[in-house]
């Protein structure tokens, strides 16, 4: 059989239509909802569109924020649901190579969910009432009723769980970053996270609007 020869036209719309097809990532991101921040996997993605993994069941919201580890924010809309996966609909065609290659100033650093739960820092023999700020799978940020010596050996409380043995890094105020001896999994902090900001169902009357591309600063 010949070879079929394209018109300048049909091999510029076979370049597009290749350009646009998915790329498998597997790449850490979290999804924002209003209920909370929320860990996923980029499972793959497309100019128009990216499918999502995750560790338990789907976001419930049809509209949420999708953000990368450098910030780069991107409103999307489900368009279908599986067993913890789901697809989703970019508001507007997205540059594929920037989502790729998710150029940032700054070192890569692990996926960081903002919370907002009660918590208890033991600190040898006294106990300090704290609030979890954020959490990773590394470490979390606390506000604390005390002000924490730099280097603190502390043990960290929270949803009930095990104490999590932690070493205060920096200190600002009431504000403080700690980091786990042993890190937590991804599964671990995922369902963790879940547990302590239950996803909450959409009022179908509340309608939200997303247009455009939404960049981190």
């Amino acid at each position: 059989m010949p070879d079929i020869e394209c018109g300048d036209d049909e091999a510029t719309n076979a370049g597009r239509r290749k350009a646009a097809r998915s790329s498998l990532l597997l790449r850490s991101a979290k999804v924002i909802c209003q209920s909370g921040e929320y860990y996923c996997v980029i499972h793959d993605v497309s100019t128009d569109g990216a499918g999502l993994r995750f560790l338990h069941a789907a976001p419930p919201e049809p509209r949420v924020l999708l953000q990368l580890a450098n910030g780069d924010t991107y409103p999307i809309e489900r368009v279908w649901l599986g067993k913890r996966q789901a697809g989703y609909r970019f508001a507007s065609p997205i540059v594929l190579a920037d989502f790729v290659h998710e150029p940032s100033p700054y070192e890569s650093r692990p996926i960081r969910l903002k919370v907002s739960a009660d918590a208890t820092v033991v600190e040898g023999t006294l106990a300090h009432h704290a609030r979890l700020v954020d959490l990773s799978c590394a470490g979390a940020m606390i506000d604390c009723d005390a002000r924490l010596p730099i280097a603190e050996h502390i043990a960290l409380e929270f949803g009930g769980d095990t104490p999590r043995r932690a070493i205060v890094c920096w200190q600002d105020n009431a504000q403080h970053g700690v980091s786990f001896h042993q890190p937590m999994s991804v599964e671990e902090l995922a369902n963790t996270v879940l547990s302590l900001q239950p996803f909450t169902i959409p009022n179908p009357a509340r309608k939200r609007t997303t247009t455009g591309i939404i960049r981190a600063a």
